[in-house]
């Protein structure tokens, strides 16, 4: 898998690690518990600003779940670098394991920047690297948001206890 591709799976990877974080309401807690990315079956470039990856999702809950919006944007030293956009909902049936394929677009200004970003993202310095996330769907009537504003992506891993390595190597 291209270098390019691994950059672009980030947001994608960051998805999936939110799709396990416990809701403070009950329901939402045990929802999120039953979901589960099991595989990245495919991810491919779409142009210079999109990407399609086909995840392999387990949502063991009873209730369907449905991304409506994701966005992710990616800072270095501060400056906006390069913005993820979920570009069309993404529903995952209740009790049950399918390759989910979904469209990603990448809108960055800089490209320059965004090279410097990816650089930065495979040699595992990211104390210059910030991100924000944005994650809005639903489990059955249930809410499933998250939400986090230019946190430094290491402290956003330490959360989940997650490293660029574990990312590289979930991706390989």
């Amino acid at each position: 898998m291209g270098s390019l591709v691994r950059r672009a799976l980030l947001p994608v990877v960051a998805l999936a690690v939110a799709l396990g974080v416990p809701s403070c309401r009950g329901v939402g807690g045990r929802a999120a518990r039953g979901i589960r990315i099991e595989q990245v079956v495919q991810a491919a470039r779409l142009g210079s600003a999109g990407a399609s990856v086909t995840l392999r999702i387990r949502n063991g809950s009873r209730r369907e779940l449905c991304f409506e919006e994701a966005r992710f944007e990616f800072y270095l030293d501060g400056a906006p670098v390069a913005e993820f956009r979920l570009h069309e909902p993404v529903r995952i049936p209740e009790r049950t394991t399918v390759d989910c394929r979904s469209l990603w677009r990448l809108r960055t200004e800089d490209p320059m920047a965004y090279y410097a970003l990816g650089r930065r993202l495979r040699s595992g310095d990211t104390e210059r690297i910030g991100i924000s996330a944005h994650i809005e769907g639903r489990s059955g009537r249930y809410p499933v948001n998250f939400s986090c504003q230019r946190m430094p992506v290491s402290d956003f891993l330490d959360i989940f206890g997650l490293s660029i390595n574990d990312i590289e190597n979930f991706l390989e």
